[in-house]
């Protein structure tokens, strides 16, 4: 791919599977040779820091990161902001919220468009969402994009298709047509078996390859890979790529899944059952009270959380970390696991901080902290410690910046 010219792919490998490195990779090789010149990655808000190390830390490639602050300081050296840089990272809010900086984006002539956790593009034919067609109008103008996403499917047959449609309009135009090829996939599967075996290929099979290649003539090829000759195994390969441009999502998707891919270590889910503390309870109980109107989708998901519901009520004076069971268990395993390293990932800043105080205040060994708002060489020095060969500090990571290529003996989820 990196030596396509203005790519247009849909990278959707199994989360873990190192997508970030993947389009590195390619964008890093359009660079390289000329390709592209300048480089456009959209993430989310989140990732906009995780992205900025991984491009210079494994490509030396020094990505500019845009901001509110950053694009009003840049309007005093140009009419486009955007033109003062060749390599840009910006959230996809920061794209979606401002028609005059979108207007300026598309202005700007990126080469290569990266974006990342492409699910969130919420499409219908109806309604697309303003983060969809900020994109789409971007996809229009420039000529490669890597559209990222681990869940190509799980948000619908739409939503995929919507994916499809930024890479290729011209090829998926219609979602109903989109629909009807995906359920008549099976003859396609079936031809590419029979080339890829090897075998003399029937009369009627024969047929069959004709009629799914029916706008050309393919006789000569036809006869070549059913025959003895030495350009039998180039003939049927030749067949195979006319298939695979004609049928399905042809060569925009790639993706690679954990049974395709050999050396990941098998995974083991170990859950702790723990009392509820009647702190907790009680706090639970007025929340419930006070917030009625909340959906029963809301109300689950603050019961994943009840340090902060009971911190809600106890203001900055609340130290839930005294009574919670889950610090108890948690310290006697680092305190028994002393040479492991280990990652605990929390799904609120908050959290992580009150950890880091906790460790500090039982006199523990306190855990290295990394979280969207740290300066950026501290967000990155507890990665570079779990990447170390030698047992580290353990590391303790707020939402999405968890090291993706980082290597623990024991990760734990808060």
């Amino acid at each position: 791919m990196g030596r396509r010219h203005a790519p247009r792919v849909l990278l959707a490998d199994e989360v873990g599977l190192g997508k970030t490195i993947e389009a590195g990779m390619i964008l890093h090789q359009q660079l390289l040779s000329g390709a592209a010149e300048r480089v456009l990655i959209v993430v989310p808000e989140t990732l906009q820091h995780q992205w900025l190390v991984e491009m210079l830390r494994r490509f030396n490639l020094r990505f500019s990161l845009f901001d509110d602050e950053r694009y009003a300081e840049a309007q005093h050296d140009a009419y486009n902001p955007f033109e003062t840089e060749q390599l840009v990272i910006c959230s996809l809010d920061f794209v979606r919220r401002s028609k005059q900086r979108l207007e300026h984006l598309c202005d700007a002539e990126w080469d290569l468009m990266v974006v990342d956790e492409a699910h969130h593009l919420v499409w219908s034919e109806e309604a697309p969402s303003r983060e969809y067609q900020a994109i789409e109008q971007l996809a229009e103008r420039v000529p490669g994009i890597l559209l990222l996403t681990a869940t190509p499917e799980q948000l619908g047959m739409e939503s995929h298709f919507a994916r499809l449609r930024l890479l290729d309009p011209n090829r998926f135009h219609d979602f109903e047509q989109f629909v009807e090829e995906q359920q008549n996939y099976r003859p396609v599967a079936d031809a590419v078996a029979l080339l890829l075996a090897g075998n003399k290929l029937s009369d009627s099979e024969l047929n069959t390859l004709g009629d799914l290649i029916g706008e050309q003539d393919i006789e000569p090829l036809l006869q070549a890979a059913n025959s003895d000759r030495e350009d039998a195994q180039a003939a049927r390969q030749e067949l195979i790529s006319m298939l695979m441009d004609r049928h399905g999502t042809s060569r925009v998707l790639f993706r690679n899944t954990r049974n395709g891919v050999k050396g990941f270590p098998k995974r083991e889910l170990h859950t702790i059952r723990l009392p509820l503390p009647t702190q907790y309870q009680t706090a639970i109980k007025v929340s419930g009270i006070m917030g009625a109107r909340k959906t029963a989708e809301e109300r689950a998901r603050d019961m994943l959380y009840p340090e902060q519901i009971y911190q809600e009520f106890e203001g900055d004076t609340g130290t839930w970390w005294n009574f919670d069971p889950r610090v108890e268990w948690l310290m006697g395993y680092l305190t028994s696991h002393r040479s492991q390293k280990v990652l605990v990932i929390c799904a609120k800043a908050a959290t992580a901080c009150s950890w880091n105080r906790c460790c500090a205040s039982a006199k523990a060994s306190a855990p290295r902290c990394s979280m969207k708002g740290c300066r950026l060489s501290n967000a990155t020095a507890p990665r570079r410690g779990l990447l170390k060969k030698t047992p580290a500090p353990r590391c303790c990571c707020a939402p999405r910046s968890a090291p993706k290529d980082a290597t623990s003996s024991s990760p734990a989820t808060w």
